[in-house]
């Protein structure tokens, strides 16, 4: 028996086969063209091939427009047609007599190598496996190798140095039972995809696959951070049970389906979903979810090679609308920037891009962007009308809230004078940073409901990147953070409008009865933990 450590990017427990996923790759040496044209021309052909085999996965995904998977793949399409990527490629072919191969590489490696030194932002620098994927698949085309990587005939315990979206998704999500991998980041798609698709899944397993063979029995307990290799008839049986635990714990939570979620006292908690897909709004109803608490609409952007236009959004958000069937659904309206960029999009550089141009900052500074968005909500709003609201994130001042109702007038007046049908949503606000919290008493007169989005918030509180795990400086129980959310609430309660909450802080058992207690009664989780939490709640 071999016990291989990793780090637990997503939990769960499974045991299977193994099977070491290796990818194609080509050697390419510096070489000289006589014919820069002809390799300009092999370079344009690659690249549309490639996309081409990019399609074909993204159609092999099945997810729907909006998704994480489709999102995944849309991007990949932007970077191939970069123009800047495109042109710099170009330039060194005519410059330097470079063929195409060499010029793709070396003009990619420079690319990955100015992610990898923003030294501050983990989840761009989590980008770097997709910029290297793209890169080697297009050498690959321009090479004519294959791109296609051996798959398991038979559901498996993947195990590689690293697993590309494109690589993932070639296996078959069908065929991955669990995924342990050398390098990774928790913020990395390929890690977002395991939790979305709940796989378990280790990262950081060092040396993982020089200790493993195709074939060989396996047990992976990501939950306890350990991949187990020809696991003793003990250990067998030992993960036999926590796997049977697991199920029979999944299968007891179907019966907390059709309740509503009451704590012992019985008093009421709203449990919604947090989604960034129209397909993530199936899986929090199949999971009793009770409506919609955050739909992040800037993965509709993220996941488009253009500016989306109001048609496109609107056919998404009254989709969304339609599939609630009457329950609550709250858009939350685009948060781009940070580390959520759009190509298409002039961004403006920034050290700490999560204290930039984002959230409503970054409405007011793209004001038709914004006013197309709320266009499209509000027709989409129609259709649902009384079960549907809107919330602006990023608030640091009551003026701002000034500022989108001047924008929203203006809205209505257009969609009034074009004989438009429209319905004007609730109006609510993401609080989210210190400077909102603490005047949250000025805001809450000015709308109609307020979430409290804890992630942000706490970074910023306790001048602690979350995104870092060499700092964890912050705990959600902390008195700093008990008074702060107290402030909100009282905010709240004082002007008779619901204070709801989203983020990490709600996911934690251990804060989940104070945060209750002071007087939330509105919880937004993943989908996958809705049940979950129902049963935590009614144990209060």
């Amino acid at each position: 028996m071999n016990t291989i450590e990793g780090k637990c990017a997503s939990e769960g427990v499974a045991r299977g086969p193994v099977f070491v996923v290796t990818a194609p790759k080509v050697e390419v040496l510096e070489k000289k063209t006589k014919n820069s044209r002809s390799e300009i021309q092999r370079f344009w052909t690659a690249k549309e091939k490639a996309k081409e085999q990019i399609k074909e996965l993204l159609d092999k995904s099945g997810d729907d427009a909006g998704s994480i998977g489709a999102s995944i793949f849309e991007a990949y399409i932007i970077y191939l047609d970069d123009g800047r990527f495109k042109n710099d490629v170009v330039k060194m072919i005519l410059n330097e007599n470079a063929s195409a191969a060499y010029a793709v590489k070396t003009i990619g490696e420079k690319y990955i190598e100015v992610v990898d030194n923003i030294k501050d932002n983990p989840r761009l620098r989590a980008r770097i496996v997709d910029l290297e994927d793209i890169i080697n698949r297009l050498i690959l085309c321009l090479e004519d190798e294959d791109v296609r990587i051996d798959v398991p005939d038979k559901p498996s315990v993947i195990v590689a140095r690293d697993l590309t979206p494109s690589q993932f998704f070639s296996i078959g999500r069908e065929n991955v039972k669990g995924l342990v991998i050398e390098r990774g980041s928790y913020n990395s798609h390929l890690a977002i995809l395991a939790r979305t698709y709940d796989i378990p899944l280790i990262i950081n397993a060092k040396n993982a696959t020089l200790n493993v063979s195709n074939g060989q029995d396996c047990a992976l307990y990501a939950t306890k951070d350990k991949f187990i290799v020809l696991p003793t008839d003990e250990k067998i049986q030992e993960i036999r049970e926590a796997i049977k635990k697991d199920d029979l714990e999944k299968e007891k939570l179907q019966r907390f389906k059709g309740h509503d979620t009451l704590t012992h006292g019985g008093e009421r908690i709203i449990l919604y979903a947090n989604v960034s897909s129209l397909e993530e709004i199936d899986k929090a109803l199949k999971n009793d979810a009770e409506g919609v608490g955050l739909f992040r609409t800037e993965y509709i952007y993220l996941s488009s090679k253009t500016l989306p236009t109001e048609e496109e959004q609107f056919n998404i958000y009254k989709e969304a609308i339609e599939k609630v069937d009457g329950k609550t659904i709250v858009f939350r309206t685009v948060d781009i920037g940070g580390d959520k960029q759009a190509p298409y999009l002039e961004q403006i550089p920034c050290i700490n891009p999560s204290m930039g141009s984002r959230g409503i900052r970054f409405s007011m500074n793209n004001k038709k962007i914004f006013k197309v968005q709320l266009r499209a909500l509000y027709k989409a709003s129609y259709y649902g009308k009384d079960n549907v609201k809107v919330m602006y994130p990023m608030l640091t001042v009551p003026e701002e809230i000034d500022w989108i109702k001047g924008v929203s007038k203006e809205v209505e007046e257009e969609l009034i004078h074009e004989k438009v049908k429209y319905a004007l949503p609730e109006q609510g606000v993401v609080i989210e940073t210190p400077a909102a919290a603490l005047v949250a008493d000025m805001i809450a007169p000015k709308v109609e409901f307020m979430s409290i989005g804890t992630n942000d918030l706490s970074q910023f509180l306790y001048a602690a990147d979350r995104m870092n795990s060499y700092v964890d400086l912050h705990d959600y129980s902390d008195e700093a953070m008990r008074r702060i959310i107290k402030n909100i609430i009282k905010a709240g309660e004082k002007e008779g409008i619901p204070v709801g909450l989203c983020g990490d802080l709600s996911n934690n058992k251990e804060t989940l009865k104070w945060v209750i207690d002071a007087g939330i009664k509105g919880l937004s989780v993943q989908p996958r933990q809705i049940l979950l939490f129902r049963k935590y709640i009614r144990e209060l």
